[in-house]
This record gives structure tokens, sequence and C-alpha cells, in this order.
């Protein structure tokens, strides 16, 4: 038995009325609405918005280098005053200094196997000290060890005022001959009285 179909009849005609959007509502307006302060303004009731990560980021790799170079300066002469470490201070002087979020990273020219022979808990607790003294205290220091490869050239290192070096350095002689061989100076020997 096959049905007849209804009839099709015309849907009939719907009038849409133009109604305004409803507005969005935050949940700081529904709280304050429950706490009875609705006419505080927004500014007020809206907590301040966290800093992005990224643009603490830039800010701190903005100033990293020279806050690096700084912290390495203050970490060197520490070491350089102490009794027995001037190889440790020799070898934080050749090294990268960067900071990089909450931690100073130190790449050294050093191998795994020398840096605590060289860098020992001693010079470690004296380089803290030194960045605790600077106000970086917070900061985790990390050494890491060269590649192994062959190093970079290495960066003149500042002579300490009043030394054999520092002297050195500033002689006329020793600086014409700097510029016409495009020399450095290695090793100055103090040939001087210490008595």
């Amino acid at each position: 038995m096959v049905q007849p179909e209804p009839p099709s009849q015309a849907a009939p005609a719907v009038t849409i009325a133009a109604v305004d959007p409803v507005e969005q509502i935050t949940a700081v307006e529904v709280a304050a609405d429950l706490l009875g302060v609705g006419s505080m303004p927004k500014e007020i009731l809206e907590p301040e918005a966290a800093p992005p990560e990224a643009a603490l980021g830039l800010a701190a790799s903005a100033s990293a280098g020279q806050d690096g170079e700084e912290l390495q300066r203050l970490a060197i002469e520490a070491l350089s005053a102490a009794k027995s470490q001037g190889s440790a201070a020799d070898a934080l002087a050749d090294a990268e200094w960067k900071i990089v979020g909450d931690e100073i990273r130190v790449q050294t020219e050093l191998s795994k196997t020398m840096l605590p022979m060289v860098v020992n808990p001693e010079a470690e607790k004296i380089v803290r000290a030194a960045l605790r003294g600077a106000g970086s205290g917070q900061l985790k220091l990390v050494l890491l060890p060269g590649s192994g490869g062959s190093a970079a050239a290495k960066k003149p290192r500042a002579a300490k005022s009043g030394s054999a070096q520092a002297k050195a350095l500033e002689h006329p002689v020793v600086q014409q001959a700097q510029r016409l061989f495009n020399a450095e100076i290695r090793n100055v020997i103090d040939l001087r009285d210490n008595d």
C-alpha cells in the first residue's frame, strides 16, 4: 500500500526583528555585580596583566652582554685577589659569560675533565660570593666545558691598574710596536725589586 503524500504547503512567512547584539559580559563584571561593586571603574576591578614572557626575555637579553661582562670582571677580580686561584681567574677571563633567563652561563675553553680541577669548589665559592656582592646572587652559575675544537680568537684582557703589564701597555714604544706588527702582549715579567 502506498500512502499518498500530503499536499505540500508553503511555510508561513516569518519576520525577523532587528535586535541590538548582546554585549559580552566578562567574569570580572559578573563578580562585581555579585559583590555589589558594579559602579566601580573597570580598571580598578581588573587585575594588572603580568608582562609577557617574551618582553622580559628581550629586556634581559638586551642588557645581558653588558651585565655578563661586568659580572665576569667582578668574579675575575675576586679570584685574582684570592690565594692560589690564578688559574681559575685566567680560565674565567678567557670564558664567554652570558645571562640566559635566571642563569649565568660561563662557556669556558676547558675540557670536561679539566674544568672541575681548574675551577675547583673554592673558586666557585669565591665567584658566587662576588656575584652575591654585585646583587646577582639569585642567578644560578652554570660552568660549561669547551667544545674541544679550535678555540676562537682570544679577547685581550685588561691589565690590573698599576701592574707591570699595565705599565708596559702604556709605554709609547710598546704601543708603536703593537700597531706596527699587529702584536699582542702575552706575558710580562716584572724584574723590579720587590723589597
